[in-house]
């Protein structure tokens, strides 16, 4: 229904406030870690909070919508990480959901978590996310679905090379 639906966008490499979603520089092209968003203590991962009037009333996109015009200017790219991410979404959800409906996380990527480069993992911090970026995504998903939240995830193309995303302990 167009007028109860509400979705939001979290996105991740996080954007920043010098750039906007739609401006935002490839992290695979930063050589400087000046450049690479998850450096910036200002980065943001969620673009678009929870919203509906991005569907017609008969079910089509609304093509100058906030939502679908964010999620046009995302561009694959980057580093990967899942914790992060999946957590701004939940306290999206907790904070403004409608309460008579059902919650859920719709995660898509284009590749499995990987190293992180951020201020925590370049202070040396051993830190599950800088160590197993992937473990550290997956404890964040079983948290987020112990409070009843679902999360469906997309591998759109992904190509993981990290070994610890592909043992069969860690399906979320």
């Amino acid at each position: 229904n167009p007028d109860l639906d509400r979705v939001g966008v979290v996105i991740f490499p996080p954007v920043t406030p010098a750039h906007g979603v739609c401006n935002e520089v490839d992290n695979d092209q930063a050589n400087t870690k000046a450049l690479n968003p998850y450096l910036d203590p200002g980065r943001q991962y969620l673009v678009q909070p929870l919203t509906n009037g991005f569907l017609s009333s008969n079910g089509n996109l609304v093509p100058g919508s906030p939502i679908v015009t964010a999620i046009n200017c995302l561009v694959p790219g980057g580093h990967t990480d899942y914790a992060d991410p999946l957590m701004v979404a939940e306290q999206e959800l907790e904070s403004d959901h409608r309460p008579d409906t059902h919650k859920a996380i719709v995660l898509i990527s284009d590749g499995a978590a990987d190293y992180i480069e951020d201020a925590d993992c370049n202070a040396g911090m051993d830190l599950p996310k800088c160590l197993m970026p992937c473990e550290d995504g997956i404890a964040a998903a079983s948290s987020i679905k112990s409070s009843g939240i679902e999360i469906w995830a997309v591998a759109l193309g992904a190509f993981g090379n990290d070994l610890q995303c592909k043992t069969s302990a860690n399906y979320v």
